[in-house]
């Protein structure tokens, strides 16, 4: 068992930490992609976001670069001595094995691809099925959001589905 001075975090913690890094990828995402696709002013680009005005390859390569933006932000900051997000860092959280100790490489990579699937999968079926996709992806994030809440009630580490799949686990700072 963890040694008795790394304690889980509060789940509001958790719940709070995974907004505020969601609110800033999409700005961060919004900022360069938006530009890049656009490839004239910043402010050009926000209107015509917010007009909904994209195709659909640009709306493919938006979520390709998110992705990819997503992915390595995560990846760097959890590898780091931080161990953890900017905003889980705010809460003073920080991403270990089951033993306390900082993980592999190679968990970080699983926990991140098992956590970029089940974020993206809902997005996917707003590609593949264009009528009949606003129902499912609400009903899929819904869904998804209820279940980690109820995994992360349920267990004592408070641990969601990519941490307990990975063998790694949130714990407070002290």
């Amino acid at each position: 068992m963890a040694p008795p001075n790394l304690s889980p975090p509060e789940t509001s913690h958790r719940i709070a930490s995974f907004i505020f890094d969601l609110l800033f990828l999409a700005i961060l995402t919004g900022f360069i992609s938006f530009y890049l696709i656009e490839e004239t002013s910043l402010d050009r680009s926000i209107h015509r976001f917010w007009q909904f005005s994209r195709s659909d390859e640009e709306i493919m390569l938006i979520w390709i670069i998110h992705l990819g933006i997503a992915l390595g932000y995560h990846f760097v900051l959890e590898q780091s001595n931080w161990q953890a997000s900017a905003a889980k860092r705010l809460f003073s959280l920080r991403l270990v094995n089951l033993q306390g100790e900082k993980p592999t490489n190679k968990q970080l990579i699983l926990r991140l691809l098992i956590k970029g699937f089940l974020l993206n999968l809902g997005l996917l079926a707003v590609f593949l099925a264009e009528e009949n996709a606003l129902p499912f992806f609400l009903f899929y994030y819904l869904g998804l959001f209820s279940l980690n809440l109820v995994i992360l009630s349920n267990n004592k580490e408070k641990r969601a589905i990519p941490e307990l799949l990975t063998g790694l686990r949130w714990v407070r700072n002290k």
